[in-house]
């Protein structure tokens, strides 16, 4: 909702509920979305108890590395290994981006694939927090991002299965 309508506090959004819809209206805009009357899904359920790795990082240098990697595709593989971490994305057209950025990181070596638009937006919500806890899942299986120290903002990311 920010990023449409922005965050200027003095600017006035009307809400209203109408047949289920839910309509947020501004500056000359009007956003609305269905409510759908389902269960939250059990996002416990998804959340892996242990990880095969740790990695620790700079905020600002993960996510200038990252919106980099965008110029060429949202696909990149995240190859950890100690005291670095490796960005490459491939388009068959624009090319490649390969580039490092050091970190702390605890587990054996091993390459995963991630949107980085997701990764990014995670990066630009928790604002000026600087150390960034990355816990890494093998396979198939969610990863969590948080910020260092600070236990009640959880961001669960699924990987995605690459080709190169």
């Amino acid at each position: 909702m920010a990023s449409i309508f922005g965050s200027y506090p003095e600017e006035e959004i009307t809400f209203f509920l109408i047949n289920r819809q839910l309509y947020a209206v501004g500056k000359g805009i009007i956003y609305y979305t269905r409510l759908i009357n389902a269960q939250f899904p059990r996002y416990e359920q998804v959340i892996p108890e242990s990880f095969d790795g740790e990695a620790r990082f700079n905020r600002t240098l993960l996510l200038s590395s990252l919106s980099r990697s965008l110029l060429i595709d949202k696909a990149v593989k995240l190859s950890f290994e100690p005291d670095r971490l490796t960005i490459f994305a491939l388009d068959p057209e624009l090319g490649q981006f390969n580039e490092e950025v050091s970190c702390s990181y605890d587990g054996e070596p091993f390459a995963i694939g991630f949107n980085a638009q997701y990764i990014i937006d995670f990066l630009k919500a928790v604002g000026d927090q600087e150390e960034i806890v990355f816990n890494l899942s093998a396979g198939m299986k969610a990863s969590v991002l948080r910020v260092k120290e600070v236990t009640t903002y959880t961001y669960v990311l699924m990987p995605l299965r690459l080709n190169y």
